[in-house]
């Protein structure tokens, strides 16, 4: 019994170790922040807090069109197959009232 009551402390103790920081700020950004029909651009997020906290993002699009490719490298926005500004989110997992949106506008080719 007095292993098991170790045992169940140490896993408490390490897991309230875990994401036990605080997030402070979600900044995105997009690289180019303007791309032709079918085009694409890279996303980038930078996570701010203290302490140890996750850097897990959730990825979505909430206004305009387009497709969010996540991969092992990183996230792109594909451009859809019409010209119109897109808004792309990241809300963290550990704390999902800090987030960030970016803009990426869509034009024809010239």
């Amino acid at each position: 019994m007095y292993k098991l009551f170790i045992a169940a402390l140490l896993l408490f103790s390490l897991g309230s170790c875990i994401n036990s920081g605080t997030i402070t700020d979600v900044t995105l950004s997009a690289n180019p922040t303007s791309v032709v029909i079918g085009g694409s651009s890279v996303l980038s997020a930078v996570i701010t807090g203290t302490g140890v906290y996750s850097k897990n993002l959730t990825w979505s699009i909430v206004s305009g069109g387009g497709t969010l490719k996540l991969d092992g490298s990183g996230t792109t926005f594909l451009a859809p197959n019409e010209s119109n500004t897109t808004v792309i989110q990241a809300v963290s997992v550990q704390d999902p009232s800090k987030f960030g949106t970016v803009s990426v506008k869509t034009t024809p080719a010239k």
